[in-house]
């Protein structure tokens, strides 16, 4: 399986949570329907249990082009 995640901004273990909820789904142990529900959520108390680091890896992290441009100063 391969998941591509994007965000302006992730949570500690936030994408290990998506993907073990994304994969129980996927194997039929979760309905499709609990997803939105799930990431609504405030707590990850009612996700599956997170995704084992192993074979997750950061493919790319994107700026604004103008994150670091210069002030004006006039």
């Amino acid at each position: 399986m391969a998941f591509t995640v994007e965000a302006d901004r992730f949570l500690h273990h936030m994408v290990r949570f998506i993907v073990g909820t994304m994969v129980d789904i996927a194997l039929g142990r979760r309905p499709p329907a609990d997803f939105p529900r799930l990431l609504a959520a405030t707590d990850n108390l009612a996700a599956s249990p997170p995704a084992p680091p192993q074979g997750l890896y950061l493919e790319a992290v994107r700026y604004p082009p103008d994150l670091y441009a210069e002030e004006s100063t006039s």
